[in-house]
C-alpha cells in the first residue's frame, strides 16, 4: 500500500496473537506501521492495518476488541523500546487500509497502566524493520481471560477515537439534554502541562450535572482522573471549616466581574476548586493537586464561552 506521507520503514507483522488466551479469529494478522523513526519528546504516529472488512465478528471478544488490546500491547513495547516518546497516535484501518476506523491516542503511561490492571501474558519477541535494519521488539500481551473479558469490554466501549475539543463539547452536550440548567464549558482544549484533557459526562438530572476531566481519552479509572466540572441548582458554596486545617480559601474575580472563591482541600492528596454562583446555580471546577491560576483560567474560558 502506497502512502502519500511516505510511511515506511517500520513494519511489524503480528504473526502471533497479542491477546493472551484469545487468539484472533481473523485469517490474516494485522500490520503495524510507524512513520519513520520516533522522535524523543513527541507523540508519534502509527498505523494498525487489518485485512477484515468487518471487525464485529468474534465472541466474547470481537476482532475490534482484540485489535484495541493489540494497540495497547504494542504501544507498551514501543514505549519501552523508545522511552523518550510520550505516546502513540494510532491510525486504525480495516479492509486492508481502505476503511478508516478512527485515530486512537495511547500515552505510554496509559499503556503501562492497562497491563498492570489486566495482568500480563507471556512476553513475545517481534521482528521490526527500520529502513534496511531489523531489530526486535518485546511485546507483553494483556491477559484477557476469564473475568477480565467483561472488564475489557467496558474499556473498549469507553475508549473511543480521538476528537478535538469542539467534538468533545458536542458529545458532552448530547448527553446533557435532561439537565435544565445552563452548561458552561470552554471552547478550546484544556491542558495539564503537555497533556490534553478529555471530557466525560455522567448521567445528569434536571438540576445537576457532572462532567469528568480525564488525562487520557477513554480512561475513567481513578489513575486517569484529573478533575471535574459540575453544577447544581440551589447548591451552596464551601464555607470555612476547621475540619481541614490546611485548607485554603481565597476570593477570586472571574471573567465578567463574577465573584468566586478558590478552595484547596488537602487530605491524602489536595483537591483544588474554583466555584461561583450564577442565577441560583453553583458551578464548581476541581483538579487534583491543582493551582489557583490554572483553575481560574479554566473557569474564565468556560464563562467566556457562554451558557450552552
Amino acid at each position: 500500500m502506497q502512502n502519500n506521507l511516505q510511511w515506511g520503514s517500520i513494519l511489524l507483522a503480528l504473526w502471533m496473537p497479542i491477546v493472551a488466551g484469545q487468539p484472533l479469529s481473523a485469517g490474516s494478522p494485522p500490520l503495524v506501521r510507524l512513520s519513520g523513526h520516533p522522535t524523543p519528546g513527541t507523540w508519534f504516529s502509527a498505523q494498525l492495518i487489518a485485512q477484515e472488512t468487518s471487525t464485529t465478528a468474534g465472541r466474547p471478544l470481537r476482532i475490534y476488541d482484540q485489535h484495541i488490546a493489540q494497540m495497547f500491547a504494542v504501544t507498551d513495547g514501543l514505549c519501552r523500546q523508545f522511552p523518550q516518546v510520550q505516546g502513540w497516535r494510532w491510525d486504525y484501518r480495516a479492509g486492508g487500509g481502505a476503511m478508516g476506523m478512527g485515530e486512537f491516542r495511547i500515552p505510554c503511561d496509559m499503556a503501562s497502566m492497562m497491563l498492570e490492571q489486566f495482568g500480563k501474558g507471556s512476553a513475545q519477541t517481534l521482528s521490526i524493520q527500520i529502513g534496511n535494519r531489523s531489530q526486535s521488539l518485546q511485546v507483553t500481551p494483556l491477559n484477557l481471560t476469564g473475568e477480565q473479558i467483561p472488564r475489557w469490554l467496558d474499556v473498549t466501549q469507553m475508549f473511543r477515537p480521538w476528537v478535538d475539543s469542539k467534538g468533545q463539547v458536542q458529545q458532552i452536550m448530547s448527553t446533557l439534554r435532561r439537565t435544565q440548567i445552563p452548561v458552561f464549558l470552554p471552547n478550546q482544549p484544556l491542558r495539564a502541562g503537555e497533556l490534553q484533557l478529555f471530557f466525560t459526562s455522567q448521567v445528569p438530572n434536571p438540576h445537576r450535572y457532572d462532567i469528568g476531566l480525564y488525562l487520557f481519552p477513554g480512561c475513567t479509572a481513578g489513575a486517569c482522573s484529573f478533575g471535574s466540572f459540575s453544577a447544581e441548582r440551589g447548591g451552596k458554596p464551601v464555607t470555612l471549616s476547621r475540619e481541614f486545617p490546611r485548607d485554603t480559601y481565597q476570593k477570586v474575580t472571574l471573567a465578567g466581574g463574577i465573584q468566586g472563591q478558590f478552595v484547596n482541600s488537602c487530605g491524602a492528596y489536595c483537591t483544588a476548586m474554583v466555584e461561583w454562583v450564577n442565577n441560583g446555580v453553583l458551578y464548581q471546577i476541581t483538579a487534583k493537586n491543582g493551582d489557583r491560576d490554572g483553575l481560574v483560567r479554566y473557569a474564565n474560558e468556560a464563562i467566556q464561552a457562554g451558557a450552552r
